[in-house]
């Protein structure tokens, strides 16, 4: 601060004693207040520092809004459900509440699921034989014909086994009635020679699926993937 530090410290304690007489700060305070702080050319008198003052003012008001969005901001993200709703099946659609049917075994029933899986789509899987790019696994007309007896087949012996196992839903027959219904034209399409739609029939049996098994989840058949 230079040299004047000392005798601009005897000042300001001098003023500070007399607080209970407030007065204006003598010439030579001033001049040596607006060297120590700013240097030669710019005036601090009592006009200045009040100008600074309420300049001061707007930016204290907008730090102070910055604080208040940040800290809303952070509690809204602290109390933020960061959960994700579960979704089931090819759409997405949410799972089916299950209620397990009267004298329904269970562990029969997934037992019969297994079965299904194990027999229906042989030594392919159910995209390459139900799904939409299924040619390039089902190339020719024998092909079509062998998956789709196939799956009929286990179709019907799931049915079967979920009988036994205690299942009573009207719903999973329908679905399931309906499933053997797109085989049966699947099958007629190929009789016919018709290869392309014998394979676009078929590539469209996810959708009878999954029908299904949304019937199962409802009857309380849990752990069945069709």
């Amino acid at each position: 601060m230079g040299e004047h530090n000392e005798p601009l410290n005897g000042e300001l304690l001098e003023d500070l004693r007399r607080v209970d007489r407030p007065m204006d700060p003598s010439a030579a305070f001033d001049g040596r207040l607006r060297n120590e702080l700013f240097g030669d050319g710019i005036a601090v008198g009592l006009d200045a520092r009040a100008t600074r003052r309420r300049s001061k003012v707007p930016a204290a008001m907008t730090a102070a809004a910055v604080v208040v969005t940040v800290v809303a901001a952070a509690v809204l993200l602290a109390g933020r459900d960061d959960r994700q709703d579960v979704v089931y099946g090819v759409n997405q659609d949410p799972a089916p509440a299950a209620t397990v049917e009267p004298g329904l075994d269970t562990a029969a029933a997934r037992t019969a699921c297994q079965a299904f899986t194990a027999q229906a789509f042989g030594d392919l899987t159910q995209v390459q034989v139900a799904g939409p790019n299924n040619a390039t696994y089902l190339p020719t007309l024998d092909a079509v014909v062998a998956a789709a007896n196939r799956l009929d087949a286990a179709i019907v012996q799931l049915g079967d086994d979920l009988t036994a196992a205690g299942l009573r839903d009207p719903e999973f027959t329908a679905q399931s009635d309906r499933a053997r219904r797109s085989l049966t034209k699947t099958l007629g399409f190929a009789s016919e020679g018709r290869l392309p739609n014998a394979q676009e029939e078929m590539g469209q049996m996810d959708e009878h699926l999954e029908p299904m098994a949304r019937a199962l989840i409802q009857s309380g058949v849990t752990g069945c993937v069709l």
